[in-house]
């Protein structure tokens, strides 16, 4: 049995009308979503530099410090030597000949004193006199040899810097005889 022209052409049509079909619920189907690409890395907050000021200035050591003001007198009678000025003295070395001891003090503080040299420090105990230090004590030349200058630092007191001049070095020679 042989099919006809017009058969032919129905198949075809008929074959034609189901891929229309086919393609037309194709289209409409949902579509695949397309996996989401990965979100581009976000930016972490980078924290701020830290803001760079100018050092402070560090509080001088004693030996780069201004000197305290005023100048030494020398007085035979003792012998001493005092520091500040003639109306008000700082600081005071002074003689006890017949004990051969220097007293070193601070005006108007009468508790222990730290004494800062180029060549040491030492705490030094004193009493209503001053600190008291055998002429011999070897610690006497490291304050008249000390480089230009000297500390004197008392509790709760301005720290004093004093200069090495000549006059407590002529105190400790006549003391020690």
């Amino acid at each position: 049995m042989m099919k006809s022209k017009s058969d032919t052409s129905g198949i075809a049509a008929r074959g034609m009308i189901a891929l229309i079909a086919m393609v037309a619920l194709a289209s409409c189907a949902p579509r695949r979503a397309p996996s989401p690409e990965p979100a581009p890395p976000q930016a972490q907050p980078q924290p701020l530099p830290p803001v760079q000021t100018a050092p402070a200035a560090p509080a001088p050591g004693w030996e780069d410090a201004a000197l305290a003001p005023g100048a030494w007198s020398y007085s035979p009678q003792g012998p001493a030597a005092a520091y500040g000025s003639n109306a008000q003295p700082l600081f005071t070395i002074r003689c006890e000949i017949a004990s051969r001891r220097l007293l070193l003090a601070r005006a108007g503080y009468a508790g222990p004193l730290i004494v800062r040299t180029s060549h040491g420090d030492r705490s030094l105990p004193a009493g209503p006199d001053g600190a008291a230090l055998s002429a011999a004590d070897p610690f006497l030349d490291a304050i008249v040899f000390s480089r230009g200058r000297f500390a004197v630092e008392a509790q709760g007191q301005a720290r004093l810097v004093i200069p090495a001049w000549p006059e407590p070095a002529r105190v400790v020679d006549e003391c020690r005889g």
